[in-house]
């Protein structure tokens, strides 16, 4: 469901999670993001260490 229908489906009022959950969420938040910057900077190290051999093999 969509932003705009939540929006509309709640009268326009905006809807927020207890301070209790809020706390869970941001973690949460926070994880996910430190899980994709570890996997792109793995992806970046191995793109990069190919470019570096195949730079180093045309020396």
């Amino acid at each position: 469901m969509s932003l705009r229908r939540l929006r509309e489906a709640s009268g326009g009022r905006v809807l927020r999670a207890p301070p209790e959950r809020r706390a869970t969420q941001f973690r949460f938040d926070i994880g996910r993001w430190l899980k994709q910057a570890a996997i792109g900077g793995l992806i970046a190290g191995i793109v990069f260490a190919r470019f570096e051999m195949v730079v180093a093999a045309q020396l």
